[in-house]
């Protein structure tokens, strides 16, 4: 009987523990290996290429660190639209189009409202950067700027 309530302890300590790796890893943005460069900026990205990655994004982590970002990358250009829903920071959006940046949306703050605001860009993209709050102007991003996405060596 003791090795049995054992057993349960152990098994019930290694989901615990588990449980809260993933929710502490969940929290942190993890770079996927790839650097996107947009003008002279340089930025470690987690690619959001699935529709499971699109529709959860950035939502329900508690910051993303500096120099990092998630690149929504799509099959062909769409007008998409992004959202503030689940957010617990503020973000900056840069719009991408053929390798360029089309537009930027800055500064945009969490939305906890039952119907959230929601951001497109000008005209078809088929990427979507999303950075910290203030990181667009702090790297100097404007329109027209070329981007590149590379792996990391």
């Amino acid at each position: 009987m003791v090795i049995f309530i054992l057993i349960a302890i152990v098994l019930f300590v290694g989901g615990a523990v588990n449980f809260f790796n993933f929710r502490l890893t969940r929290n942190q943005s993890q770079p996927d290996g790839k650097i996107f460069k947009v003008g002279s900026a340089v930025f470690q990205v987690e690619i959001a290429d699935t529709i499971e990655k699109h529709a959860t994004g950035l939502s329900g982590r508690n910051e993303l660190e500096k120099g990092r970002g998630m690149l929504f990358v799509f099959d062909q250009p769409i007008i998409p639209g992004f959202w503030m829903k689940g957010m617990k920071f503020p973000l900056d959006i840069v719009w991408i189009s053929n390798g360029e940046v089309i537009g930027l949306e800055e500064n945009l703050p969490p939305d906890h409202t039952l119907s959230p605001a929601t951001y497109s860009p000008p005209k078809p993209v088929d990427m979507v950067l999303e950075i910290n709050a203030g990181a667009s102007e702090e790297s100097k991003i404007n329109v027209g700027d070329k981007t590149v996405l590379e792996s990391r060596k």
